[in-house]
């Protein structure tokens, strides 16, 4: 049986306690798909400008040992065929888990799932803690600002601010992505 080590069950992000747990089996269904989504705009002329973009899309089908089968949505980097054995590598609170890297035991490869970035950004959010990390340097400026040069110093140290903190926070996202990736690459390792 395949199991994550104590270790690596749980990564503190944000404030937040990321649990893994993983769901292994024998794939049984591999498909691969194409979606195309056509679109056009005549911008300041009557000529048409026809776009395409198209999207391959992967759904994989997995049969536990219990015989319970469950499914991961992917792309069409994730290498596995039927017949193979894999573990799904969740990251989650409590019980709720998304997909993140699946790894594939018959060939000993693993592949990210879902984007780090994504999970992130998307899962963990803006924290209390995290809201005190992006606020309170830019209110401490403006606070400066207002003593020293009134409301015109409040006034102008604004568009400061803003640059200052789209700035940390792209910083800090930066920084809890490859951690998050770095864990991701150690849990899926250790299962070979």
């Amino acid at each position: 049986m395949v199991a994550i080590s104590e270790q690596l069950k749980k990564l503190k992000l944000k404030g937040k306690t990321i649990g893994f747990f993983l769901k292994s089996g024998t794939v049984v269904d591999n498909k691969v798909w194409s979606e195309t989504e056509v679109s056009s705009s005549s911008l300041f002329t009557n000529v048409p400008r026809i776009s395409s973009k198209v999207t391959t899309k992967k759904e994989i089908w997995i049969r536990s040992d219990d015989g319970k089968e469950f499914n991961i949505a992917g792309n069409e980097h994730i290498k596995v065929n039927d017949g193979h054995k894999v573990t799904v590598v969740y990251a989650g609170f409590k019980d709720l888990g998304w997909p993140v890297c699946i790894v594939n035991r018959t060939t000993n490869y693993w592949h990210p799932v879902n984007r780090a970035e994504w999970f992130v950004k998307q899962k963990l959010g803006l924290t209390p803690v995290g809201i005190l990390v992006y606020v309170g340097p830019p209110v401490a400026l403006i606070m400066l600002g207002l003593k020293f040069g009134g409301m015109l110093g409040a006034v102008l140290a604004v568009p400061w601010l803003f640059i200052a903190f789209m700035f940390r926070a792209g910083i800090m996202d930066t920084v809890y992505k490859k951690r998050f990736e770095k864990h991701i690459k150690l849990v899926a390792e250790s299962l070979f």
